[in-house]
């Protein structure tokens, strides 16, 4: 039988980011000062399924090795990923642990080229994602 494809990515973003012009003087560089009291990133994990039309995912503060298991231990639990092939980035969350850990569960690991996010469709997702972040937050 032919194996379902998940593409898996994170994205982060600021929740305390909300600025839609900065005022500068002409030709002068444009620099954003970043307090480091500005707040926590949000960052979502997702799966999309190539098959179901199905995004799986988990809100974490942070991309780790652990929060990645956790949220493939996660899917797993709600169907078998033993007839998937699950393509990711080299993000070094996507660690050589969580890379065997996936494969004990039976999936087959593709994972993509430095600077390829073309090739990894939850991009688009992420894209949408982040501005609905924006509309929100920013009214």
């Amino acid at each position: 039988s032919k194996r379902e494809v998940l593409y898996f990515d994170e994205t982060s973003t600021n929740l305390w980011d909300c600025k839609r012009y900065v005022w500068r003087p002409i030709g002068a560089p444009l620099t954003i000062r970043i307090s480091p009291n500005s707040g926590r990133k949000l960052t979502i994990m997702g799966a999309v399924s190539s098959k179901r039309n199905i995004l799986h995912y988990s809100v974490v503060y942070k991309t780790t090795e652990e929060n990645v298991l956790n949220f493939w231990e996660t899917v797993n639990q709600r169907f078998a990923l033993d007839e998937v092939v699950i393509v990711m980035d080299n993000h070094r969350a996507h660690s050589k642990r969580v890379c065997e850990r996936l494969e004990e569960l039976g999936a087959i690991i593709l994972k993509l080229p430095v600077s390829s996010s073309t090739l990894n469709p939850i991009e688009l997702v992420w894209g949408v994602v982040k501005q609905k972040w924006r509309i929100v937050l920013c009214k």
